[in-house]
């Protein structure tokens, strides 16, 4: 046995080395070398960076509307995946149920375009002097963080439900065959066989989404000119405008 185990551990480490790298160099490198920018300023005559302790902090807290944009951030990183998981379970389980080829590509459509693509498509759509609400009540929506959680969901909650319904498509037959053989169907067996069996196609997802939803950017980029000031904005674009101000 410690012959055959042996080779698989090595076998693993060889597998597991290049994403540790990776992730040493384009995730926890920049991240470390965020916070150190954080306790920094640059000199503008020289571009050197010299060190001023917790005062970029205490100038972050004095912020106007910092309530609005940490309220913002909140509402990105965790109602996009709650909203993104909710409607993702029974979506993938139609997919399933309904069996057929062409399903898949059509749900993933949202996800294919660009995220400045498909905000723009929001932006002409929801515009109110040309758009579709131009006909009926001529409200701007992009003032409101939920027309960004929208454009949001659009987006991620394709790759959600491909998460679960990988997760469905894995159980076994012989559950799908006894379940079928107790009278266990329709959402009984959702809720009581399904859901517990993807269960960790559902954290990763949730997951996955809370970062999505965490970093929401170019949504907020592209609409800010039919927003109120920082109406929409959140941590991600707010540090884009204090770093390129």
């Amino acid at each position: 046995m410690s012959r055959m185990r042996s080779p698989t551990k090595k076998q693993a480490l060889f597998l597991i080395v290049p994403a540790i790298i990776y992730f040493l160099i384009f995730a926890l490198y920049p991240m470390i070398e965020n916070i150190i920018l954080t306790f920094q300023q640059e000199n503008v005559n020289t571009g050197a960076y010299y060190f001023v302790g917790l005062k970029n902090y205490y100038e972050l807290f004095q912020t106007p509307h910092l309530n609005r944009i940490f309220e913002n951030t909140l509402i990105y990183t965790f109602l996009v995946p709650l909203f993104d998981v909710v409607l993702a379970v029974p979506l993938a389980s139609f997919m399933k149920r309904l069996n057929k080829a062409y399903i898949l590509p059509l749900v993933l459509l949202s996800s294919l375009i660009p995220l400045v693509t498909a905000a723009v498509i929001w932006s002409f759509m929801l515009n109110p002097f040309y758009g579709i609400l131009y006909y009926i009540d001529k409200v701007n929506l992009f003032s409101n963080p939920w027309m960004i959680v929208v454009i949001d969901v659009w987006t991620s909650l394709p790759l959600a439900t491909l998460i679960i319904y990988s997760g469905l498509r894995s159980i076994p037959p012989s559950i799908e065959e006894a379940s079928q053989m107790d009278g266990i169907i329709g959402a009984r067996k959702l809720f009581t066989i399904d859901l517990p069996y993807v269960k960790s196609s559902i954290l990763s997802a949730t997951v996955l989404m809370i970062l999505y939803g965490s970093f929401t950017f170019d949504p907020i980029y592209v609409v800010k000119s039919s927003a109120a000031p920082f109406s929409i904005t959140d941590l991600a674009y707010f540090s884009y405008q204090l770093f390129f101000s």
